[in-house]
Formats: structure tokens, C-alpha cells, sequence
């Protein structure tokens, strides 16, 4: 990440957060955003196999200007990191790989922080069909950090008189759809998609017996199962890679189903699906559930703010969420909200760490996470004599002391004690 922008958005972040909640008992801190798989963009696509024959693994890495560090090299603004592929079986042995070097460079210092700015790296594998683990590890080459990320893929078998499909990649740029050069694959939509963006196209392949003719069917299917896009098309007998344009103007920022589902002349069928969320410029994609993400406030907005958002209806209550964090927004003009893509990530985070018989960001450990950060120590002990189980999590800078105690033995482990500032003991 580059370090004088991650300072600049740390240290007006902090201002935000603490002016936000000067009227509470709490007062949290930010502390620069930990450094996560959320460093990098990763798609992997797997095509059938056909008997005799390999299938193929295409893996796409993104990375944006403002996740890089920037050093100043001959009087230019460059960043260098490499991209190394590895394709495991199930029991970890590597079966093939890639290893790619790169420079960027920045014409001044506001494209060192643009995180619209974003390069894509392209591989990709012939495979037999199997099960695979797509592990890719990015190098900072100024940092000389390595950030990893895995995925699961599946090669399939497609046998003599069947017919498979390919899994599919969606683009935001009709004529990168239609050249279907995939090392110029720069518009790619990985799980996320913004809403001022509306093309959208899915590009795919159909293997094996497509016959002489194929009739085929493109949804955009919401959660509950309404259909929000239905595009129905026909391909001529050919083995090869296609698109069809899926327009998302309109559409409601939620998570979405894309479904392609093909049927050739004999009446063989076959189906490929993926998620796809569509975020509003500013919205962390973290946020699914508006009702939820306003109580999940409650750590940096007081009582006032959430129950006027919970009173108002329909369109009002996302305004007035938007307002929220928008004023709280450490880059205005940018379609990221780093301070709200944070809080919300610590949210989950600590859902997913502290549940119990609550919400794991309802706990006490998950309060402190929440407004503090990952701890830079945590002291456990869980079977001391004569005690209930306890931890002790310090943080250096500031210096602080929390102290929690599962009293009940279910796991939720109550603040007892702290140290470095004026906090009350629990949250509920």
C-alpha cells in the first residue's frame, strides 16, 4: 500500500471517527486498515475438459494504484510487485504455475492514490479435469510484503454426446467482450460491480455436443429468485467463446445470481452460474442488509442518527445512510469509502471470530475489535485453575489494556477491565 496516502487516509479517518462519537463513552480509534486479502482481486474460470482432451484454468489477479507503494525512481512515480500462480491438487502438490513481474507507473502524485486505476494480470492453464486450489501470492517489490489469496476450482469432464459450459466471466467493456483477447481483459468484474457502470457481459463457452444449433438463456436472478434480466439467444454449432449483453441500468444495488443455461438441438442442457454484487459508488460491498448495517452503527453514530435512519422510509433511510458516511468519506470524489469499507470489514470480522449465542460484533471482544483494530497482543488462558477462562489484549500504539472473562462458559467473554482510556464495561 502506498505509505503516504495510507497515512493521510489513517490520520483523517481517525479525525472523522473520533469527532463522530465525541457524545458517547466510547471513543475509537482507527488504526491503518489491516493488510488482508482485500490487497488484491482474484477470479478463476474453469472450462470443461472434453474426452481426449484438456480443459483450462484462466485466472485473473487485479491490483489498483492505491493498494501499491510508490517510490520516486529517475524522476517517475513507479510501483513493482510480482504475481506468482500456482494450480494445487487437493493434497497441496503443485501441478503448474506462473510467475509474473510488473511495473506501473504514476503520472503524479494523484494517481498513486486513484483506486479506479487498476492493472489485471491474465494466466492460463491447460488442465486435465479434476479438482484444484488456485493460490496466488502478490509481491509489494518497495514493501517486500506477500499478500496471498486461494480459490477452489473444479475442471470439469465432458464426455462423447454431452454438453458443459464454461464458468462465467463478466465484463463491463463490449469491445474487450467481442475481441475475447483475455490478456486484455481490463474491465473484469470480479464479485463487485459499481452501479454508474451499466453494461454488463458475460462471456463463456460452450463444450462438447452443441449440435448444429443452441438455443440458451442469460438471467440476472435476484436473491429471492425474481428474475431482474432474462435474454434469451441462439449459437451456431461451434465450440468456441461468446458473450451476451446482461444491462444492469436500473437494477437495485444487492447481490445477484447470473445464470447462462444452454440446450442444444438434441436436447442435451447445461447450466453455469456465478454471484455477482452490484454496489453503489460509495457503498461498501459489505453491506447486504441496509436494517442490519444501520444498527451495526451503533459503535460510531449515536442513538439520534440510528433511530432517524430506522424511522424513515423507502428511499429516505439509504439517503440518510449515505449522508452518513459520506461526510466521513477520507477520499470524496473516489467510488471508495475506505473509512466505511473498514468498519464494515471489522464488523464481519468480528462476527465471525466472537459468535457466541449473539452476534459475534455484539460481544465485548468485538466492540474492542471494532473500534480498535486487530490487537497487537493477545495473552490467552483458558484453562487456568481455579479461574474462568480469560484473555488479556494489549495495543501499543496507543497503549492499552483490555481484559475480558467468559464468566458462563458459552464463550462470550465479558470486559472486566481496562486500561489507557475511559471505556464502560459491555456493550448490551
Amino acid at each position: 500500500m502506498n505509505r503516504r496516502s495510507a497515512t493521510s487516509r489513517t490520520a483523517r479517518g481517525l479525525y472523522l471517527v473520533v469527532v463522530l462519537v465525541a457524545q458517547t463513552a466510547v471513543q475509537p480509534s482507527f488504526a491503518e486498515p489491516a493488510e488482508d486479502e482485500a490487497v488484491f482481486e482474484l477470479g478463476a474460470y474453469a472450462t470443461p475438459a472434453r474426452a481426449g482432451d484438456l480443459g483450462s484454468v484462466d485466472v485473473f489477479v487485479g491490483v489498483s494504484n492505491d493498494r501499491l507503494q510508490f517510490a520516486k525512481r529517475r524522476g517517475r512515480l513507479t510501483a513493482e510487485y510480482t504475481v506468482g500462480i500456482d494450480l494445487l491438487t487437493e493434497d497441496g502438490i503443485r501441478v503448474k504455475g506462473k510467475t509474473i513481474r510488473h511495473r506501473r507507473t504514476a503520472r503524479g502524485y494523484g494517481e498513486t492514490n486513484n483506486a479506479e486505476l487498476r492493472q489485471i494480470t491474465h494466466a492460463r492453464f491447460d488442465m486435465a479435469f479434476g479438482e484444484f486450489r488456485v493460490a496466488v501470492r502478490l509481491r509489494d517489490e518497495d514493501l517486500r510484503k506477500e499478500f496471498r489469496r486461494s480459490r477452489k476450482i473444479e475442471v470439469k469432464s465432458v464426455g462423447p454426446g454431452e454438453l458443459g459450459l464454461s464458468d462465467i466471466i463478466l465484463l463491463a467493456d463490449r469491445a474487450e467482450a467481442a475481441a475475447g483477447r483475455f490478456d486484455d481483459f481490463q474491465s473484469i468484474c470480479f464479485q463487485i460491480k459499481a452501479d454508474h457502470k451499466p453494461a454488463l457481459y458475460a462471456v463463456f463457452r460452450a463444450v462438447g455436443d452443441v449440435g448444429e444449433q443452441a438455443t440458451g438463456r442469460a438471467l440476472l436472478r435476484h436473491p429471492a429468485g425474481e428474475v431482474a434480466r432474462d435474454v434469451q439467444f441462439t449459437l451456431p454449432g461451434q465450440d468456441a467463446w461468446r458473450f451476451i449483453e446482461l444491462s444492469s441500468e436500473g437494477l437495485p444495488t444487492t447481490a445477484y445470481d447470473v445464470e447462462i443455461t444452454l440446450r442444444n438441438d438434441k436436447g442435451l442442457e447445461a447450466k453455469s452460474k456465478r454471484k455477482l454484487v452490484i454496489r453503489a459508488a460509495g457503498m461498501s460491498p459489505l453491506v447486504d442488509d441496509l436494517d442490519e448495517a444501520i444498527e451495526q452503527l451503533r459503535y460510531v453514530a449515536d442513538n439520534k442518527q440510528r433511530k432517524r435512519m430506522m424511522e424513515a422510509q423507502g428511499d429516505e433511510r439509504r439517503e440518510l445512510f449515505d449522508a452518513f458516511w459520506k461526510t466521513r468519506d477520507p477520499s470524496p470524489g473516489t467510488p471508495v469509502n475506505e473509512l466505511m469499507d473498514e468498519y464494515y470489514r471489522r464488523i464481519q470480522e468480528a462476527d465471525a471470530r466472537f459468535r457466541c449465542y449473539k452476534a459475534g460484533w455484539k460481544t465485548d471482544r468485538g466492540w474492542v475489535y471494532v473500534t480498535h483494530g486487530e490487537p497487537s497482543e493477545i495473552e490467552r488462558f483458558p484453562f487456568e485453575l481455579d479461574t474462568h477462562p480469560y484473555e488479556i489484549w494489549r495495543y501499543y500504539n496507543p497503549d492499552r489494556r483490555f481484559v475480558f472473562v467468559d464468566r458462563n462458559g458459552f464463550g462470550d467473554y465479558d470486559m472486566v477491565e481496562s486500561e489507557g482510556g475511559n471505556f464502560r464495561y459491555g456493550v448490551d
